[in-house]
C-alpha cells in the first residue's frame, strides 16, 4: 500500500490526541487499526482530504466490525432511506464490551458535512439519544447509553453494588464511545473529521462538562444545556424539596391550580424587565403575592390555594437549605412553569396525582417508579437508595442536606460532580464552550448554571496568549424555556426556538464568539416575537423605536 503522507500525518495527530488518556493496551489496539486497515489511511490514488464531495462509505457489517476491533457485541448495520428533505444514512449500532457493555448508535449520512456530533443523554440514561437531529443537518451523529440498558431514564436500580457501572455512567462510557465512534467515522469516510462537537442537556450537559474538564482534546466545541454538573447538591435539593411539599397532606397542587399560580406570576412580574411580553425576564426580582390566590380571601379566585399550598410555594422559593449551603438554590417561580407537557413544576415538584405515592414512599418500597410521583423526588430517591446505599431500603423523609448531602459531596463529589472548572487545557487547545439554561427550568435551578459560569470565568487560568475566557466561553439565559429545550413549544412558552448548534459551529469555524443568539417564541409555525438572547451578563435592551416583537430593535447592553 502506498501511503499518502499528508493523510497519515493528520490521522496520527488525531490518534495522539484521542488516546492520551487510555491504557497502553488500548493505545496499541487503536494504533493497530490505523496502521493495518486500508480504510484508516488515504492512499496516493485515494480521495484528497480537501475533497468537498462525500466519499461513498460501506455500510457492510463485516467492514465496520473490522474497523471497530474485537470487543464489539450485537453489531448491526443498515442503510436508512432519506426522509423528506433529509439525507439517507448508514446506521451502525452495537455495544463496546471491554469493561462492561456500552450500547452505542452512529449515523453516517450520505451527504456528510465533514463534522462529527456526539449527543449526550439525560437522567440516569439507559439508551442512546435520537440521532435524527444531527444527521438531518449533515453531521455524522452518535450517542451511547452510558453503560447500561434501561427504557426509563429515571431508573437507577442498575447501580446497586456495581462500582464499574457507576464509573462508566459518571465518566468513562460516554468518553470511550465518543472517541471510538469519532475515529470510526474518519476511517469509514477515509477522511479526518473536520470538527467534533458535543451537545447534551441535564445529565447530558454534565457529560459535556466532564469532557471539557477531564478529556479536553476530544471535542472542538461543546454545548452544555442546563447541566446537572453539581449532582451531589442537585440530588440533595430534590429530596429537600420533596420534604417541603410532603410536610402536610394537603400541600399537593394540581396542574389546574398551578396554572393559576403561573398566570399570577406573569401578571405581577412580566414588566420587571421593562418589557411586556408575557414572560418573566428577571426572576430574581419576582416576588409574587400568592395571597391573592388564597381560598380565604374576600374575593376568592377559582381555583384557589389553601394555606399549606401557599406555604409550600413560598418555602420552595426561599428554602433554609439554600441559604445554608453553597450549591443549593431556591426553585423560583418564573412564568412559563406550567405543566402542559409534563416538564413544569407540577410534574417535577408536586407529582401529577393526589398523593401519587410520593407521600407514602418509605423504607418498605422496592419499586423503581411510582405513578404520579414527582420526577425530582424519584431521581433523588433513586440516587439515595441505589447509588449511595447500594439497594438497601432508605427513608427519604430522614434525608438532610446538611449531613447526608455533605457526605455525598465528600464521598462521591470527585466522580459525580463536574466541578473542575479550570478549563485552561480545553481552551488552550482551541475548544469552545457554549453554556445555556432556561429561566423556567423547575428541576435544575438556573442559578446553578450561573454558579458554573462564574466559576469557569474566575478559575480558568487562561491560555498562553489570552488570560481570559472571552474568546472561548459564552453563557446564555433563555426566558420562558423549561428543562432541555430548544426543540419547540414542548419545552416552554417563551423563546424556545433557537439554534445553539449553528451558533457553536459558526464560532468554531470563524473564531468569532457569539455575543447573542437569535431566539423566537412561536405558536405552531407562527412567530409571535423574536429577540436576541445576549451573552451573560448582558441583556437585550429595546432601542426605543420599532416593533417590540422584532429582534432587530434590540441590542445587548
Amino acid at each position: 500500500m502506498i501511503i499518502n503522507l499528508r493523510a497519515f500525518t493528520v490521522f496520527a495527530s488525531q490518534l495522539n490526541i484521542e488516546i492520551q488518556d487510555r491504557s497502553m493496551s488500548a493505545k496499541l489496539q487503536i494504533l493497530a487499526l490505523y496502521v493495518c486497515l486500508p480504510l484508516a489511511l488515504a492512499t496516493a490514488s485515494g480521495p484528497s482530504l480537501a475533497q468537498t464531495t462525500t466519499p461513498a462509505i460501506s455500510c457492510d457489517r463485516d467492514t465496520v466490525l473490522k474497523a471497530l476491533g474485537p470487543d464489539i457485541g450485537r453489531l448491526s448495520t443498515k442503510q436508512v432511506e432519506p426522509k423528506t428533505g433529509g439525507s439517507g444514512y448508514c446506521e451502525v449500532a452495537g455495544t463496546f464490551t471491554g469493561r462492561g457493555e456500552v450500547g452505542f448508535r452512529l449515523a453516517l449520512p450520505s451527504r456528510w458535512n465533514g463534522k462529527f456530533l456526539f449527543l449526550g443523554v439525560g437522567g440516569f440514561a439507559g439508551e442512546p439519544a435520537d440521532l435524527e437531529y444531527g444527521v438531518a443537518r449533515g453531521y455524522a451523529t452518535a450517542s451511547a447509553d452510558t453503560g447500561h440498558s434501561s427504557p426509563w431514564s429515571n431508573n437507577g436500580t442498575w447501580a446497586a453494588n456495581d462500582p464499574a457501572r457507576k464509573i462508566d455512567f459518571f465518566e468513562l462510557a460516554m468518553h470511550e464511545a465518543a472517541s471510538r465512534l469519532k475515529l470510526l467515522t474518519s476511517m469509514l469516510y477515509e477522511r479526518a473529521v473536520k470538527f467534533a462537537y458535543f451537545q447534551g442537556c441535564s445529565g447530558g450537559g454534565r457529560q459535556g462538562m466532564v469532557e471539557a474538564e477531564r478529556f479536553p482534546s476530544t471535542f472542538d466545541g461543546i454545548i452544555s444545556e442546563s447541566p446537572a454538573w453539581n449532582w451531589s447538591a442537585l440530588f440533595s435539593q430534590m429530596l429537600e424539596n420533596t420534604r417541603i411539599v410532603r410536610r402536610h397532606a394537603d400541600s399537593w397542587i394540581s396542574n389546574e391550580e398551578f396554572r393559576a399560580v403561573d398566570d399570577l406570576v406573569v401578571r405581577q412580574c412580566d414588566t420587571l424587565d421593562g418589557i411586556q411580553d408575557g414572560l418573566v425576564g428577571d426572576p430574581l426580582r419576582c416576588h409574587p403575592r400568592l395571597a391573592e390566590l388564597s381560598c380565604r380571601g374576600a374575593k376568592k379566585s377559582k381555583p384557589c390555594l389553601n394555606s399549606h399550598q401557599i406555604e409550600a410555594l413560598e418555602e420552595l422559593q426561599n428554602p433554609a437549605f439554600a441559604n445554608a449551603s453553597r450549591g443549593l438554590y431556591a426553585t423560583r417561580l418564573s412564568g412559563g412553569d406550567r405543566d402542559d407537557y409534563g416538564l413544569g413544576w407540577p410534574a417535577y415538584i408536586f407529582g401529577t396525582a393526589p398523593g401519587g405515592r410520593w407521600q407514602a414512599v418509605g423504607p418498605e418500597e422496592d419499586k423503581a417508579s411510582w405513578p404520579g410521583a414527582a420526577h425530582g423526588f424519584v431521581l433523588g430517591y433513586q440516587f439515595y437508595r441505589y447509588f449511595d446505599r447500594d439497594g438497601l431500603p432508605v427513608d427519604p423523609a430522614s434525608f438532610r442536606a446538611d449531613s447526608d448531602g455533605v457526605r455525598w459531596k465528600q464521598s462521591y463529589g470527585e466522580l459525580i460532580d463536574a466541578d473542575q472548572t479550570d478549563l485552561s487545557r480545553f481552551f488552550r487547545g482551541g475548544g469552545k464552550l457554549l453554556l445555556w439554561a432556561g429561566l423556567s427550568d423547575p428541576i435544575i435551578p438556573w442559578q446553578m448554571s450561573v454558579d458554573l459560569a462564574q466559576r469557569i470565568t474566575q478559575e480558568t487560568h487562561g491560555t498562553v496568549w489570552d488570560r481570559s475566557t472571552d474568546g472561548s466561553f459564552r453563557f446564555f439565559l433563555m426566558p420562558g424555556v423549561q428543562h432541555c429545550g430548544p426543540f419547540g413549544d414542548y419545552f416552554g412558552h417563551g423563546f424556545t426556538h433557537f439554534d445553539a448548534l449553528g451558533a457553536l459551529d459558526k464560532w468554531v469555524e470563524s473564531g468569532h464568539a457569539p455575543d447573542a443568539i437569535r431566539a423566537e417564541q412561536r405558536s405552531g409555525s407562527t412567530i409571535i416575537r423574536s429577540r436576541p438572547i445576549c451573552a451573560y451578563p448582558k441583556k437585550a435592551t429595546y432601542s426605543g423605536q420599532g416593533d417590540l416583537n422584532d429582534a432587530a430593535n434590540f441590542h445587548c447592553a
